[in-house]
């Protein structure tokens, strides 16, 4: 028992025994939460992708594979959680991709109520629908910023390789410079502010041509739940980017944790946010006869 308590101990140095418990526990939850985000996510995908009856946009399947990437970098570090420190290289390179995960999600969430609005607008006003091009630069938009975030994480990093190390919870290495978290945070919440005054911009638009939209969300796959759920994500990537400040300047490890497993949750919310749509669900259930209304559902590109 003396070797268990001194072995817990060095794996959670300054917490009580009872704490180390807890702090494994939450270990246990966290990685489990990331596995199951990932699967939720992966699995929406792979429904739009082979399905039929569900046709989505570029945009969308860039925002949903930006949350595959998340889990990758918040689990990377698993099996090196607890016991001796991991590798120096392994360690910078996980706390680097963790400050470029919410950026790239954030941003990629804008893309998508970006490209809505774009699609919204257009047939209100008349106007063409954007080009391949313009949906290609929404598109790629997210990983621009969240590679340049990346590669100034690993500058950081690379400058001052002391600061990345395994943060106290042993959930995943982190800077223990604020520098970067503060970068990070500041980044996500510019996003986030636009993401506000495009929301504003399409509760008004809808508002002015409401009748029109009742015609049109029935033709081309936008519908008024969709925005909805599309509003309420578009706190997360927010979520996100406090929680990431928040984890540096929390000095408990239990505490640490909880805000480590909320920022754990944030994969599973946009699976089940943009997995649980109709059309998903009915792809979902395969062995079931199609519905009339699959087979002339639109095949249209702007459905996100």
């Amino acid at each position: 028992m003396a070797q268990d308590s001194q072995s817990m101990s060095q794996m959670f140095p300054g917490d009580t025994l009872a704490q180390e418990h807890t702090s494994l526990a939450l270990l246990a939850v966290y990685n489990f939460l990331q596995i199951f985000g990932f699967m939720i996510v992966l699995i929406t995908l792979i429904i739009a992708w082979i399905s039929p009856g569900v046709h989505r946009s570029r945009v969308w399947y860039s925002f949903m594979l930006s949350w595959l990437f998340f889990c990758l970098s918040y689990f990377m570090l698993a099996g090196s959680q607890v016991g001796p420190e991991p590798p120096a290289s392994v360690c910078l390179v996980q706390a680097a991709l963790i400050y470029a995960g919410p950026v790239l999600t954030s941003a990629g969430t804008l893309s998508v109520m970006l490209h809505m609005y774009l699609i919204l607008w257009s047939v209100f006003k008349n106007k063409a629908r954007p080009s391949k091009r313009q949906i290609t630069m929404i598109q790629v938009y997210p990983y621009i910023v969240g590679l340049l975030t990346l590669i100034i994480a690993l500058g950081i990093g690379l400058a001052h390789p002391s600061i990345a190390a395994r943060d106290d919870t042993g959930f995943y290495c982190h800077y223990t410079s604020s520098i970067q978290p503060t970068i990070t945070a500041v980044v996500v919440l510019l996003t986030v502010l636009v993401m506000i005054s495009f929301e504003a911009k399409t509760a008004l638009l809808l508002y002015r041509n409401w009748t029109a939209f009742r015609k049109f969300h029935s033709q081309d796959g936008i519908s008024l739940a969709l925005i909805v759920r599309l509003s309420i994500f578009s706190i997360l990537p927010m979520v996100a980017g406090g929680l990431t400040a928040l984890s540096f300047f929390t000095q408990s490890t239990v505490n640490g944790a909880k805000t480590h497993l909320a920022t754990a949750i944030l994969p599973s919310a946009a699976g089940f946010i943009f997995g649980t749509q109709n059309d998903i669900l009915r792809g979902l259930m395969f062995w079931k006869p199609k519905a009339e209304s699959d087979e002339t559902e639109p095949k249209d590109s702007a459905v996100v």
